[in-house]
């Protein structure tokens, strides 16, 4: 046991400074004293170890050999000049007399050789053996000069003395120590405790390679003997060299019959000096080895450190603060080994420029278990109590707990435990560490494997890791990486039987607080220990959990750029799971959770939250049981105070186990993966912000990766892959602005499978969530990588001012509230349920893909805000109320569930809608009912309301239209009341319990499922008159265009009769086709309505058009009788509404036959007046002497020519009798050839043309035209002819919009075949003017036959025509005269010309088209204008002769009652 424990050690630093006074007080007496040492001359040190040579004082003091002895004893100062060391010395030094004084020896300059020792024992008798108590050492050095060689000054050992040995370095002044090596330490313990040793002052500087301070070795052979204590008093003095050690001394071995003595303590209470040396070491005494076999003694505890304060600057390259390891157990035997000294409360106030080492001591192996059992590791040292860096630290930091020792092997016997690590309990730095630092728990040791030879002998146990139980950082401004110590194996099971042993926790860490730190954070948890495997016979060991890691503050992290620093925090992996043999297997170990803690505002770059991987399974065996992966270590972000300035967050959650593959048994399952949360919470006043105020932090929520399926065996299947962990975002702060992603982990794979067994399924990927627990406003999206991946929790009244989700094949999973939510953007989430208000309060369409349901029986509102935009709900939707704002355009695509409805705005509901309380529609809104409706109560549309039902209606309470409302209810309905003071249109029967309410000026329309047969219309309960409002005409009832013969019942009482009154208060409009009348049924229960169809003539009449054009009208009830309700609904406005909309609509519905007559003749027109004029610049042509001639102007007789001529014509007829007329224009070239012979031409041509013609009734009918047309030409005298032939492919537009149908267009396309003949004569000319004008009288007669190929339109529906082929001829008698002069102006010759001409169309042919609709229906024939038999022509033109080319213009226009043409042509030709 230590007899002098750390206290006492402190009690003695109390009397140092008297100490160093008195010692002081003897080095000035010993310096007066040398003017006596000439006398007293050289000593040489000569003495054997037992008998020294007695020096009294000396001027010079040398030494003869190696291994001399020499003894200062002296009551009183015994001063030495100068001492020569070149041999291995020592000295024994005490006070002979047994007195109070501090008598001393005090040298003024000692010179130890380069490989020699000096050593000076204080307190020890001329015989080396301890003087009594009262007989301690001092000594006082002077200038210490060697070349490199070695002092040593220790205490005596086996003594304990009354005072402390004390040596001074100096003299009192500032002398430099020169050394190759210096030694101070506490005697040895052996039969009684070391002799403690006070070195109270270095003054000078020290120049030594190795400087080495420390206590003595404990005992090894007397029960508690300690190590003699070594107190440092204070350094003033510089140290530089290589290695500086202070240091507990050793504890001794253990030995039979005692424990070892502990070692001597070792306390710094002062170091002003610098330290440069290369390497500081700081560390208490080593624990001892436990040696004895045959008893259970431990080793001596090591000899603790304690440092008051060490202020001196430190340069050294390394330093190094270390708890002694621990001693190692006996082999064979009980004896432990001895604990690893203590570092107690310490201070050094240095500033630090080196690398910085602060560990526990390492725990020692046990002994082997060979023949016997063997003893425990010592636990390493610990730093067991405030450890505080006052000074700034410029270097790398390490901290690290003392490694656990690994549990001894056992054979016979069981091996000895291994020791633990030492603790680092709690270590301070108050100053800035500008350097990385490092954090690392002491790995747990591994259990050593059961026994191989005794069935019940089990492994040893690995010993823990040492913790880091707290520490403190005012500032670090390099990186922090803080990992916890590794859980121990746990040891396989013994072949023989033997349990394989426990392996021992990682250590843990714990950062009470971190007021700033600017670099990067990393945080690891320590991995949980594998289980032991079993073996043939014996089980594993259990395995032990890794370190966890807490910081529980940091102040200000700023990090090391303007964006903040990177924090990256990860649970500790779980051990596997120990694989099964005979002897089981063992689980594997949890891996140590994480937990990272801001208190104040921080600045971070990417904070990265990685949850800790689950273990794996272990693989089965022969026997025994499935055996689980370790439990994964958390992962935690906790922000509690102040703005967490932060550019990126990513949180992943571990991953699963791997499932063990399967053998005779199963395979053990994996563990799941641990969850990664953050926590921002506003709560304790935390915020999160962006880097700007613009900007938004983006944050990752990823779920772990599942774990593998094990794989099968050909004896059992696999087993199952676990879930990855999930990952949780937290935000409860008032507001925050990020943009967050939530992506489910990976699935795992799935095991393999073997003959006749699968594989395990697949572990699925870790839930990724977002959870904003308080009240507060989120602005940015929350989207997801996959389909139906994340979820969204809200807690308090929660403002989300972004989209939630992206897509429909990219939503969320679920979304679960629990107050209000306000979304302003779209929310893709598969499943929503509310608690409370769900309002969309957005400015833009927004979409909501998932279902929506609520807690039964709590308000949760559904609200679509007041502001103009779409907005559509994809899934069935089941609320407390709904409520839609003005403004709004809401579309419902499934079905709808509520209690209290208010719909403003515009809505569709597609979906069946089922309402337990009062609908309301407010005035303007338009609502669509795609599907059936039931509802417990009322359906209100009040003012102004559009209703529209589409599906049947099925109401307990009542119904009712407010005024100016419009109400379709195009299925039937069964209600209580029915209340009409709008417009209503009925498509399905309408049955009441009770009575029907009529107002005057409100209307009822039928639709086309009343008609001769059907049900009535409306069937109440009136028990007594006066519900339907009696003014004659007050309500209008219109019928739809189906009903056109037969009775259709109006209204039917159940209960009393009707009167003539009620009858009188319906006016039934007749429409263009059908006369309707309103008459009481026999029993006077009914009102019936009667219809008589009008004839063609009749339709004709009442709209004021010609019969062909009512003869469309009087089929089109037949064409959209089905599959076209658009278009009868359209068609019964047209028709209730007559006049000017009717006629419209039938031209709509009627092909042009005019407009397609005029393009026919507009693509022959333009080129029979070219060729026309061809043949007229023949007829009144000159030669170029001046003659009159037959030939062309200017070509002599057998000359051929071509010419080419560019054309352009339009045509316009006016509308006549009723019908509308059209506009045609053509452009066209015309290329030919022609040769003269004796008086005769003979031509051919060739035309292209393009044509548009627009019809001018509301069909908007447009025809556009390519043709090609062949001619020959050819005149002969008076006579000329010609015959032609064109082919034309037309396509037509139709334009139908009547009754506020959207625009259809019908097209079609047909081709055109055109033949005509043309024969004329010319008589004599009439000569003027002197021969150079003429007139000539001329007549012609021309036939043309035109062919239209029927054709079926598209693009119109039920209302496209098929328009069958039609043909037309033309006949003209034409007669007139054209007047022409010559003019000659230098060799060339110009002719203008002017005609006239009457026509006749002797044959009159109107055009008409037979047309039938798609739909269905009879034909009926559509006739163009009765055109007008008398035409007039008109035509000028002028030729212009050159050499051997011709130019001519042309102008002609036709005019007829109501239509005129008009033809430009320009020609060119040339002789060849």
């Amino acid at each position: 046991m230590n007899k002098l424990n750390n206290s006492e050690v402190l009690q003695i630093t109390t009397v140092m400074p008297t100490m160093k006074k008195s010692l002081l007080a003897l080095a000035v007496a010993g310096t007066m004293a040398m003017s006596s040492l000439a006398t007293a001359g050289e000593v040489t040190i000569a003495g054997t170890a037992s008998d020294g040579t007695a020096i009294a004082a000396a001027s010079t003091l040398v030494t003869a050999a190696d291994g001399v002895y020499g003894t200062i004893l002296g009551d009183g100062t015994i001063a030495i000049g100068s001492a020569v060391i070149t041999n291995n010395a020592t000295l024994y030094i005490n006070d002979a007399a047994a007195d109070t004084d501090d008598d001393a020896a005090t040298f003024a300059t000692i010179s130890v050789a380069t490989g020699k020792t000096l050593t000076m024992v204080l307190g020890a008798d001329d015989d080396g053996a301890a003087a009594n108590a009262a007989h301690n050492g001092a000594v006082v050095l002077g200038d210490i000069i060697s070349g490199l060689g070695t002092l040593t000054v220790k205490g005596q050992d086996n003594m304990v003395f009354n005072a402390p040995n004390t040596v001074l370095f100096g003299n009192g002044s500032a002398d430099t120590i020169t050394l190759g090596a210096l030694n101070v330490t506490g005697g040895t313990g052996t039969a009684a405790d070391g002799g403690a040793i006070t070195l109270t002052d270095i003054v000078g500087a020290v120049v030594v390679t190795t400087v080495n301070f420390s206590g003595g070795v404990g005992s090894a052979s007397a029960e508690g003997e300690l190590g003699g204590a070594l107190i440092v008093s204070e350094v003033a003095g510089a140290v530089s060299g290589t290695t500086y050690t202070i240091s507990g001394g050793a504890g001794g071995v253990s030995y039979a019959g005692g424990n070892g003595g502990n070692g001597g303590a070792a306390l710094l209470s002062a170091h002003a000096g610098a330290i440069s040396s290369t390497t500081l070491n700081l560390t208490s005494g080593a624990g001892g080895a436990g040696l004895d076999a045959a008893s259970d003694e431990i080793g001596g505890v090591g000899g603790a450190l304690a440092i008051t304060t060490m202020g001196g600057a430190i340069t050294s390259t390394t330093v190094n603060v270390t708890g002694g390891a621990g001693g190692t157990g006996a082999d064979n035997g009980t004896d432990a080994g001895g604990a690893g000294g203590a570092i107690t409360a310490s201070t050094i106030a240095s500033t630090i420029n080196s690398i910085l080492n602060v560990t526990g001591g390492a725990g020692a192996i046990g002994g082997a278990g060979l023949t016997a059992a063997g003893g425990a590791g010592g636990d390493g040292g610990a730093l067991s109590d405030t450890f505080t860096f006052s000074g700034a630290v410029e270097g790398a930091v390490t901290i690290a707990g003392g490694a656990g020792s690994n549990g001894a092997f056992s054979t016979v016997g069981a091996g000895g435990a291994g020791g633990a690590g030492g603790l680092v309990d709690d270590i301070v730095f108050s100053a800035t560490l500008t350097g990385n630092v490092i954090m690392n728990g002491g790995a747990g040791g591994d259990g050593s494997a059961g026994s191989v030879s005794g069935s019940d002998i089990t492994g040893a146990a690995g010993g823990i890791g040492g913790a880091i139980s707290a520490s403190d950082f005012a500032a670090v401004a390099g990186n922090l990486t803080v990992t916890g110590g590794a859980g121990g194996d746990g040891g396989a099971g013994g072949i023989a039987g033997g349990i394989g042993g426990a392996g021992a926790a990682g250590g843990l860490i714990v950062v009470t607080d971190m007021t700033s730190l600017t670099g990067d954070l990393t945080v690891l948890g320590g991995k949980g220990g594998n289980g032991g495997a079993g073996a043939a016979v014996g089980a594993g060991g259990a395995a032990a959990v890794g370190g966890a890691v807490t910081i529980t503050s940091i102040d200000a992290y700023l990090g090391a750029t303007t964006a903040g620093g990177a924090i990256s925090i990860t649970g500790g992996a779980g051990g596997d799971g120990g694989a099964d043999g005979v002897g089981a297997g063992k689980a594997g170990a949890a891996g140590g959770l994480t937990t990272v803690t801001a208190s104040a505002a921080n600045d971070i770059s990417t904070l990265v939250v990685t949850g800790g991987a689950g273990g794996d399974g272990g693989a089965g065996g022969a026997a025994g049981t499935a055996v689980t992966g370790g439990t994964a270590g958390t992962a935690a972000f906790v922000a509690t105070d102040g703005a967490q300035t932060i550019t990126s967050i990513a949180l992943t959650g571990g991953k699963g186990g791997d499932g063990g593959a399967s053998a005779t048994i199963i395979g053990g399952a994996g563990i799941i993966g641990a969850t990664a949360t953050a926590l921002i919470d506003g709560d304790t006043s935390a915020s999160l912000v962006g880097q700007t105020s613009s900007t938004a932090t983006v944050i990752t929520v990823t779920g772990g990766a599942g774990g593998n399926g094990g794989a099968a065996s050909t004896s059992i299947a696999g087993v199952a892959g676990v879930n990855g962990g999930a990952s949780t975002m937290t935000l409860d702060t008032a507001t925050s602005k990020a943009n967050v992603t939530l992506a489910s982990g990976a699935a795992g794979s799935a095991g393999a499978d073997a003959t006749g067994f699968s594989g395990g399924t697949a572990g699925a990927g870790g839930v990724a969530t977002l959870a904003l627990t308080g009240a507060q406003t989120f602005t940015g999206n929350i989207l997801t990588t996959g389909n139906g991946t994340g979820v969204l929790t809200t807690g308090g009244v929660t403002t989300i001012d972004g989209n939630i989700g992206s897509s429909t094949s990219l939503d969320l999973a679920s979304l679960t509230t629990t107050a209000n939510l306000d979304v302003t953007g779209n929310v893709y989430v598969a499943a929503i349920s509310i608690a409370d208000q769900f309002s969309l309060t957005g400015t833009t369409d927004q979409v909501v893909s998932g279902t929506v349901t609520h807690a039964s029986g709590v308000d949760d509102d559904l609200i679509v805000s007041a502001a103009v935009r779409n907005v559509t709900f994809n899934s069935a939707v089941s609320v407390k109320d709904l409520t839609l704002g003005a403004g709004s355009t809401t579309t419902f695509d499934s079905t709808v569930a509520s209690v209290v409805t208010a719909l403003n705005g515009t809505s569709t509901f597609t979906g069946a809608v089922t309402l337990t309380g009062a609908a309301t529609m407010a005035a303007g809104t338009t609502t669509t009912f795609s599907s059936t409706v039931g509802t417990d109560s009322d359906i209100t549309g009040t003012t102004t309301a559009n209703m529209t039902f589409n599906g049947a209606v099925t109401s307990t309470g009542n119904i009712a239209a407010g005024v100016g409302s419009t109400t379709a209810f195009n299925s039937t309905v069964s209600a209580v009341n029915l209340s009409n003071s709008g417009a209503m249109t009925l498509k399905g029967a309408v049955t009441l319990s009770g009575t029907m309410t009529t107002v005057s000026g409100s209307t009822i329309t039928l639709g086309s499922a009343f008609k001769a047969g059907s049900a009535a219309a409306i069937t109440a309960a009136l028990t007594s008159v006066g519900t339907l409002d009696q003014t004659v005409n007050a309500v209008t009832v219109n019928v739809n265009n189906q009903f056109t013969t037969g009775t259709v019942v109006l209204f039917k009482n159940t209960a009393a009769a009707l009167d003539s009154d009620d009858l009188a208060s319906f006016n039934v409009t007749d429409t263009a086709i059908v006369d309707y009348t309103a008459a009481l049924s026999s029993t006077a229960k009914a009102i019936e309505i009667t219809a008589n169809k009008r004839t063609t003539a009749g339709i004709a009449t009442y709209l004021g058009m010609s019969t062909a054009q009512s003869a469309a009208l009087g089929q089109i009830s037949a064409a959209v009788a089905s599959g076209d309700a658009t278009a009868s609904t359209a068609l019964d406005t047209v028709l209730v509404t007559g006049g000017s909309t009717a006629v419209n609509a039938a031209e709509q519905l009627n092909s042009d036959a005019g407009a397609a007559m005029g393009a026919a003749m507009a693509v022959t027109g333009g080129v029979n007046n070219v060729i026309a004029g061809r043949q007229a610049n023949t007829k009144i042509a000159f030669n170029t002497q001046g003659k009159q001639s037959g030939v062309s102007t200017g070509d002599a007789s057998n000359d051929a020519v071509v010419w080419a001529q560019v054309f352009t014509s339009d045509a316009t007829q006016d509308k006549v009798d009723n019908i509308d007329g059209y506009d045609a224009d053509s452009q066209g070239l015309v290329v030919g050839w022609e040769a003269e012979k004796a008086g005769s031409t003979f031509g051919l041509s060739l035309s292209f043309a393009d044509t548009d013609v627009d019809g001018k009734s509301a069909a908007a009918a447009h025809i556009d035209t390519s043709s090609v047309q062949g001619t020959i030409y050819g005149s002969n005298g008076s006579t000329d002819w010609m015959m032609g032939y064109a082919s034309a492919d037309n396509d037509t537009t139709r334009t139908i919009n009547f009754g506020g149908l959207t625009t259809r267009t019908a097209t079609g396309n047909y081709a055109s075949n055109i033949l005509m003949a043309k024969a004329g004569y010319s008589f004599d000319s009439i000569e003027m003017a002197g021969g150079v004008a003429t007139l000539t009288p001329k007549a012609d007669l021309s036939w043309t036959h035109i062919n239209n190929d029927g054709y079926t339109e598209t693009g119109a529906s039920n209302l496209n025509l098929i328009v069958d082929s039609t043909s037309n001829d033309v006949v003209t008698a034409r007669a007139g005269m054209e007047f022409a002069q010559r003019i000659e102006n230098n060799g060339s010759v110009t002719i203008p010309r002017v005609s006239i001409m009457g026509g006749y169309d002797l044959n009159n042919d109107r055009a008409e088209t037979t047309s039938t609709f798609t739909g269905g229906g009879s034909s009926f024939t559509t006739q163009g204008i009765d055109p007008s038999n008398a035409s007039l022509e008109l035509g000028v033109g002028v030729d212009h002769v050159s050499d051997d080319s011709t130019v001519s213009f042309n102008f002609n226009t036709n005019l007829k009652d109501g239509y005129n043409s008009d033809t430009a042509s320009l020609t060119f030709k040339s002789k060849f």
